[in-house]
């Protein structure tokens, strides 16, 4: 007998190993006042995700921006560490192994979205890359492009502050068929809301499935 599973009531737990402290801090939000951390952003993108189950395009477009940020940052994440890779692999007589925290912090993940596990994913790339930069700062290499860590932390800024340019309306596609009260408020607050978007011509693995027709 094929009994059906309420994915809902699966649990799980996943662990994200942390090296360094300026990637702890960015886990926490503990880095700089006032500055977004991986458990903000969670809490953020999961009203993004509520509103798009109540059919709020506004909602469904900003978790799409979201994502496109998100695999940006990843992209850039990625280059940075390809290319410092490149230039420990090519030192000539040494096997370089990056430094490494002996007792890393370990957290435990529960997130109630993707979406966050798309941005501990990217403070785990953060990390990796911090350790990078310190094993070549301490070996006497400098790392090509001359990066900074100020330019790391900006592209996570700019991924974990997407979800505060969304404002909650309580406003439907219906709403906005019905260019009412809720529409315009919606539309002096966010902007005009794409056609794609609206009429769901946007396939998106991602998205919530809707729970008002």
């Amino acid at each position: 007998m094929n009994v059906p599973i309420n994915h809902d009531y699966m649990i799980s737990e996943q662990i994200l190993l942390l090296h360094t402290k300026i990637a702890q801090s960015l886990f926490s939000g503990e880095w700089k006042h006032g500055r977004l951390g991986l458990l903000q952003y969670a809490k953020l993108i999961k009203n993004l995700w509520n509103a798009v189950k109540m059919d709020d395009p506004y909602a469904e477009w900003f978790l799409l921006k979201s994502y496109d940020q998100i695999e940006n940052a990843k992209e850039q994440l990625q280059n940075y560490e390809d290319v410092f890779q490149a230039q420990l692999d090519n030192l000539r007589g040494f096997q370089v192994e990056l430094f490494r925290n002996p007792h890393p912090v370990l957290e435990s993940l529960q997130f109630a979205t993707p979406f966050a596990y798309m941005g501990a994913k990217l403070i785990e790339q953060f990390d990796y890359v911090n350790r990078q930069l310190f094993t070549m700062k301490r070996i006497g290499v400098i790392p090509k492009g001359n990066l900074k860590h100020i330019k790391l932390i900006q592209q996570i800024q700019k991924t974990f502050r997407i979800p505060l340019n969304w404002h909650s309306t309580e406003l439907t596609r219906k709403d906005i068929v019905e260019n009412n009260d809720k529409a315009e408020k919606a539309r002096k607050l966010m902007g005009e809301i794409p056609h794609r978007i609206l009429h769901k011509e946007i396939e998106f693995t991602f998205l919530p499935k809707p729970q008002i027709t």
